[in-house]
């Protein structure tokens, strides 16, 4: 997986996820879009690429205003196969407190919006930092 931050949305196969049901979701509730990735999801709840895929479109879908209360248990228990895996992040610190926000966000507790900013913060917008001489 090619990953540039450690956000929901920060890597290829949220992306990939997100441009697939960009166009479709309006109208839908959240549990209905998110049953769609779960048709996927059931196979192996080890997949990381599939966690990443749930995860980001969960976040892109609460960036949408589309509640995630009804898809809560769910998420819970993707973010906790998160946190247990060994996906191997480099930023393995910033990854939990990433999983630990974006929970926060999807059950109603409050959230750190800067934080959740930063960690999906687009790689075009990272290159452009590196590329322009600020420390991305």
């Amino acid at each position: 997986m090619g990953a540039w931050g450690v956000g929901m949305q920060a890597n290829d196969d949220a992306m990939d996820a997100i441009c697939t049901i960009e166009d479709e979701w309006e109208g839908k509730r959240s549990y209905k879009i998110l049953a769609w990735a779960m048709e996927r999801f059931k196979g192996d709840q080890t997949d990381g690429w599939m966690r990443a895929m749930l995860l980001g479109t969960a976040d892109w879908l609460m960036d949408q205003k589309v509640s995630m209360y009804r898809s809560r248990k769910l998420l819970r228990e993707v973010v906790e196969l998160e946190k247990n895996s060994d996906a191997g992040w480099k930023d393995d610190e910033d990854r939990q407190a990433a999983l630990d926000n974006f929970l926060k966000r999807a059950i109603g507790e409050g959230f750190d919006e800067e934080a959740h900013a930063r960690d999906n913060e687009g790689l075009m917008t990272k290159m452009g930092k590196f590329l322009g001489g600020q420390n991305a």
